[in-house]
């Protein structure tokens, strides 16, 4: 899953869902991105998240206010 992420900059802005499959969710996809390096790390959830207990995201959007992807920044 992480062969090309090389390709694309630190700096660039992640938006992961939470529920991705049985298998992986959006936290193991963005603590793996984050031991990478990338710091600009977004979870995107219907449920309530407690951004707290998540040091790594920078911050959760709530599916129910997609609108906020706007006004993300790096």
């Amino acid at each position: 899953m992480f062969q090309n992420t090389h390709e694309y900059p630190l700096n660039t802005i992640f938006v992961i869902d939470f529920n991705l499959d049985d298998s992986e969710n959006g936290l193991f996809i963005s603590r793996t991105l984050f031991a990478m390096g990338y710091k600009n790390l977004y979870l995107f959830s219907g449920e309530e998240i407690n951004e707290d207990e998540y040091f790594w995201l920078k911050g959760t959007i709530s599916k129910t206010t997609p609108q906020k992807i706007v006004t993300l920044k790096a």
